[in-house]
């Protein structure tokens, strides 16, 4: 391995510590240590740059790899080849070019974003903005920028979406029908956050009028298409509603966009529940399921990012930073253990700051526990719809109930025990926003998390004995769900549960 050579290379110096001894009689002393010093400089460095060429072909074709990946929708395998690449390179010896590695942190933003991680996704666009500006082009600058914009409005930060645009309008060299469109496009998506729905709306309306005018491939569409179909569905007519998600789902599958052909599915459901179409409910439930599971697999994409894949940011970062930095092996172990330092006091300081806000979060989920056990009998009211009402059945229920605990709990025995059935009882679920998998998984959280706080009858059992006792037969299943309900790990959690327990 060439990576061993170098090691072994920088080991031989206490051998070579002789020749040094040696030289001390010499009556050029001074000249023939640094003669030596230089020479072991330079084999040192050589040794370590010498598997540069053989690195840089095999992360070539892992990029396109991943490439090949992310175009046919599979985000996830993309996902692994890109960290894959981020955590084999060695940046010292400059084993992937500038050029690629800007390809891997824009396409790690774009599949942070179609899993709605915003923050991780404005971090990769913030990468790749820094690489861009030193080695791309005027379009491809444009096209980052815009992708940073549109990140960071979903992430909440106003600010940067108008300096995107605004950076964007004032770029040369572009194709000003697309400058048009991408300047266009972010002023429609702040004015759907910040300002008037209904402009949002027409402008949305006419970038699509745009596309056709200049000439555009028709995937240009999908993201006004997504702006108009969620208002439609949010604010009606159905009719709109239904002719645009049509739309919306053909392009998506037509050009493999995975997070949209699910976003379009997801509409329908919404969409027909509104209708009280229980049936096409059902149906379009049981599609938009399969989806999720086939090509996107949030669970798999949230047990990977918890592990190892912020990684690839930190390193993106670390490669951003030593663009311009060229100097001598002397300087860089001076660097060396400058960054150790630092990084050792980042690594305290991010202790700290991870130890204070995982505390903030256990005291609020403690707190909604302890509201939860108030509340556990909601009251239904005279003017309440049918649904709302069986939602008040179901809730009332659940509350008096712990079968939903067992694993074989379904939507037939949930039916059942309320003398209704299969088709009520899902469409009263779907119009929450969510569905009867995602709402039970959520009141046996609920009671894992109440459990793990009860640390005199539960503090002895494991995590999988908590997973089991509240209806998962996956421990993996439960640490997914209970982060997405609580934001913490149960692991986590029941540290904190007995660490408060003892204070």
């Amino acid at each position: 391995m060439k990576l061993r050579y170098c090691f072994d290379a920088s080991k031989t110096v206490s051998g070579l510590d002789l020749i040094l001894i040696l030289s001390c009689k010499h009556e050029n002393f001074p000249t023939m240590r640094l003669v030596i010093l230089l020479i072991l400089s330079f084999l040192l460095y050589t040794g370590c740059r010498s598997g540069k060429s053989e690195r840089t072909d095999e992360f070539a074709e892992m990029v396109e790899k991943g490439k090949a990946e992310y175009d046919r929708g599979d985000y996830n395998n993309a996902l692994i080849t890109f960290q894959k690449i981020m955590n084999d390179i060695d940046f010292e010896t400059q084993s992937i070019d500038d050029e690629r590695l800007l390809i891997i942190q824009m396409l790690l933003g774009n599949i942070h974003l179609a899993y709605n991680d915003y923050s991780g996704a404005t971090g990769y666009y913030r990468n790749a903005y820094g690489l861009v500006k030193k080695i791309g082009p005027p379009k491809r600058r444009m096209r980052i920028m815009t992708n940073l914009g549109g990140a960071s409005l979903f992430a909440g930060d106003s600010l940067t979406i108008l300096r995107m645009k605004e950076g964007i309008d004032s770029l040369k060299g572009c194709d000003p029908v697309e400058q048009g469109y991408y300047v266009r496009m972010l002023e429609g998506l702040y004015e759907d956050k910040y300002g008037n729905r209904d402009k949002s709306l027409e402008s949305m309306k006419d970038l699509m009028r745009y596309v056709d005018r200049n000439g555009m491939n028709s995937r240009w569409k999908l993201t006004p298409l997504s702006s108009v179909s969620t208002y439609y569905t949010d604010a009606g007519p159905v009719d709109s509603a239904f002719h645009y998600i049509d739309i919306y789902e053909r392009l998506a599958r037509e050009y493999s966009v995975s997070n949209m052909t699910i976003e379009a599915k997801r509409l329908l459901v919404r969409l027909n529940a509104k209708a009280g179409k229980t049936e096409e409910v059902l149906r379009q439930q049981e599609e938009y399921d399969s989806l999720i599971d086939s090509l996107m697999d949030p669970n798999r994409f949230l047990n990977f990012k918890t592990g190892t894949a912020n990684e690839a940011q930190a390193k993106g970062e670390k490669k951003i930073a030593s663009l311009t930095m060229r100097v001598s092996i002397l300087q860089l172990v001076i660097i060396g253990l400058i960054v150790i330092l630092g990084l050792g006091g980042l690594i305290l300081y991010f202790r700290s700051r991870s130890r204070y806000f995982n505390n903030e979060l256990f005291n609020r989920n403690r707190e909604l526990v302890e509201i939860e056990e108030r509340n556990q009998h909601p009251q239904a009211h005279a003017d309440d719809s049918k649904s709302e009402m069986l939602m008040e059945q179901i809730k009332n229920f659940l509350s008096s109930s712990d079968e939903y605990l067992k694993p074989d709990f379904s939507l037939n025995t949930l039916a059942d025990r309320l003398g209704s059935n299969t088709k009520y009882v899902s469409t009263a679920i779907n119009e929450t926003g969510t569905n009867f998998r995602n709402f039970i998984n959520e009141y046996r959280i609920r009671e894992a998390r109440r459990r793990l706080l009860d640390t005199e009858a539960y503090g002895n059992m494991t995590i999988q004995g908590i997973a089991e006792s509240v209806g998962f037969l996956s421990t993996s299943t439960f640490n997914a769900a209970f982060k997405k309900f609580t934001g913490m790990t149960p692991t986590l959690y029941q540290k904190h549960s007995k660490e408060a327990k003892r204070l």
